[in-house]
């Protein structure tokens, strides 16, 4: 194992999680820009000027708070699915290159026992057998996290659902009449 290769990996992958998150955000930006830009200097929409005004109402501005809160926490639950999603498909990766690897080294140690060089074919035997058992611990880390994945995907519906209910909860008790 190489630990400086281990740490390559490792900041190349939180570079394409930041380099995915900024992009995210800079679509998400650019969206609420242009529909800004489309009102065209014309006054806000009925809807937009109340919420506005219920801003200053500081029942109506926690309500509006915890809403953000809870939407931030399913943003960070699917975040983490789609995290547990990537890592079992980096480990799926790993653990067929280490397959396909220890294969090759199967095939160099059975050459080098028809060459008669049984030293040889004992050590790539030693090397193959070492990564067919790190194949396997990788592909259980995999299963592992597929299921966490599949855990959370099943969970968000409901999340979605109490996150619904909680933010009319909320407005309801910060604006009982609206």
């Amino acid at each position: 194992r190489n630990p400086l290769l281990d740490t390559y990996r490792q900041r190349a992958s939180a570079y394409e999680r930041d380099a995915e998150e900024a992009e995210a955000a800079a679509i998400k930006y650019s969206r609420m820009a242009k529909e800004l830009a489309g009102l065209g200097g014309r006054p806000l929409p009925a809807e937009a000027r109340d919420f506005e005004a219920g801003l200053h109402e500081p029942r109506f501005a926690e309500a509006v708070s915890r809403a953000g809160a809870a939407a931030a926490k399913l943003q960070e639950y699917s975040d983490a699915r789609d995290r547990y999603a990537n890592a079992s498909a980096q480990r799926r990766l790993r653990v067929k290159a280490d397959s396909d690897l220890a294969e090759q080294l199967h095939s160099y140690s059975d050459q080098s026992r028809l060459e008669g060089d049984a030293v040889r074919a004992d050590t790539f035997d030693a090397q193959a057998a070492a990564l067919t058992r790190r194949a396997a611990s990788e592909e259980g880390l995999a299963e592992e996290y597929a299921s966490m994945a599949g855990r959370i995907s099943e969970a968000m519906p409901s999340l979605r659902r109490m996150q619904a209910a909680a933010g009319d909860y909320a407005t309801y008790q910060a604006r009982p009449a609206a």
